[in-house]
């Protein structure tokens, strides 16, 4: 979309905060924007949950060490910050997709390429896009990088929402595999995703890179459910 396009827009339909529905002319309006539970405190290394003291990995990591060497994400996944992903996921505001990558960038770490978790084909003809992939886009704008979409799905899965960690594990397992045609080969590789809940599709999708050839595979959403 045009800058002059999407300030035409604005000024037809001036944003309204997703959390509350206050006009605004940022993400969030900032009677929301305090509540906004940013996660800069001590983590997890690997995973990026949040804990009491700063530590290399967590037991959740120690019993199921997932394929990614890191995942970082910007908020927890609740209030205004899950408010604005919705918008952003299910109701078609994909003007946010530049700011939204933005906040991304405090937590993009050294790399040679930019890909997102894929999308099921029914829910993308659905949605008419997929939320990752328009981050991934951008972020890969930003950060000078280029982007390519190495994965795809390769069967059906279960709605993850209301299973279990080992159930989604189970779920997603051999669900991706890199598309024909493209390389990951000694590449170093960015993955981004909207949420990360227990990270067993981000870890699937980085065994995936990894077994093809990836060197390393840094994952960043926006939010961590917790």
């Amino acid at each position: 979309m045009s800058a002059y396009l999407s300030a035409f827009l604005d000024l037809l339909y001036p944003p309204r905060c997703p959390a509350c529905g206050r006009l605004t002319g940022e993400l969030l309006c900032p009677a929301c924007l305090v509540k906004l539970e940013s996660i800069r405190g001590p983590i997890c290394g690997r995973c990026g949950r949040p804990r009491s003291i700063s530590s290399h990995s967590c037991p959740d990591c120690a019993g199921e060490q997932p394929y990614f060497s890191s995942a970082r994400s910007a908020w927890v996944f609740a209030g205004p910050g899950r408010e604005l992903i919705y918008d952003f996921k299910y109701r078609n505001n994909t003007r946010l997709a530049e700011a939204l990558a933005k906040e991304l960038l405090p937590f993009v770490t050294s790399h040679d390429v930019v890909s997102w978790v894929p999308l099921a084909r029914s829910k993308k003809w659905a949605r008419g896009y997929n939320q990752a992939e328009l981050l991934g886009r951008r972020l890969a704008r930003l950060t000078g990088r280029p982007a390519v979409a190495f994965l795809k799905r390769i069967r059906r899965t279960a709605d993850q929402s209301r299973l279990s960690p080992a159930e989604r594990r189970k779920n997603v397992s051999r669900a991706f595999a890199v598309r024909r045609g493209t390389s990951v080969t000694g590449l170093s590789v960015l993955l981004v995703d909207d949420v990360l809940t227990t990270g067993a599709t981000a870890s699937e999708c980085a065994r995936v890179l990894v077994e093809s050839g990836a060197t390393t595979v840094h994952v960043v959403t926006l939010a961590r459910a917790l």
